[in-house]
């Protein structure tokens, strides 16, 4: 059996969107199919390859699906799931990578050519800026978090959702969690920054966010067996 899992790679895509377009793509299918989301949350890219092999597939394709798609993402994620295939014994399934379609002349035709629904748009003075995007608040702590590719596959799913979840139930409102694109040392991921303080963490777990905000935003001490760099103060 092979199952084919598309890999998707988006920035400002709601869970909702992302849905649709995974659903969509399973259905087009010509066989059993799932689609992941590679950055924000949502099933890592080994735990995905660890779910088809537990339902019996064969062989596993790969399939980069975006217009564009990373160069560096098409680069990377062979070897990522080669780093995953070369723990996986005798039994391992065949996995197979086919190259992206952004540059497909019938993919661009189609996207050139599909139907649409011109709309006006009417002047509007201001319309550009958003509500509350003049002050800063009362914020004094940035947590910024690397929800990238290759923190995502290092178990960093859903991890700036749980350190929000966690700071608020700690009642703390000066601390604002920030999403954020790739940080490095990508190595040392999931990849969690203290700013001002320049404390670098690395959080693979809801234990870990739970040591972390409980030492290192509640109590403002150290958390050694979590950190891996300073660069600045800490607070």
């Amino acid at each position: 059996m092979r199952i084919t899992i598309y890999l998707i790679s988006a920035s400002y895509l709601s869970r909702s969107r992302f849905r649709q377009i995974a659903d969509g793509l399973v259905a087009a299918s010509d066989g059993p199919a799932r689609a992941l989301r590679l950055e924000e949350d949502g099933q890592s890219l080994w735990h995905a390859l660890d779910a088809a092999r537990d339902e019996g597939a064969k062989e596993i394709l790969l399939r980069p699906t975006g217009i564009p798609f990373s160069q560096s993402l098409a680069a990377w994620l062979p070897g990522a799931a080669a780093d995953w295939l070369a723990r996986q014994g005798d039994e391992a399934p065949l996995v197979l990578w086919t190259d992206p379609v952004d540059l497909d002349p019938a993919i661009h035709a189609v996207l050139a050519n599909a139907p649409c629904e011109p709309r006006p748009i009417a002047a509007s003075r201001g319309a550009a800026n958003g509500r509350g995007w003049d002050t800063l608040g009362p914020v004094g702590r940035h947590v910024l978090v690397c929800t990238g590719p290759r923190c995502h596959m290092r178990d960093g799913t859903d991890l700036a959702r749980e350190i929000s979840r966690q700071t608020s139930l700690a009642g703390l409102r000066d601390v604002e969690v920030i999403r954020t694109s790739c940080l490095v040392p990508c190595n040392r991921g999931p990849v969690v920054i203290l700013y001002p303080q320049g404390q670098w963490f690395r959080l693979t777990s809801r234990a870990d966010v739970a040591r972390f905000v409980e030492k290192a935003l509640v109590q403002r001490v150290a958390c050694p067996d979590l950190e891996t760099f300073i660069t600045g103060e800490p607070a």
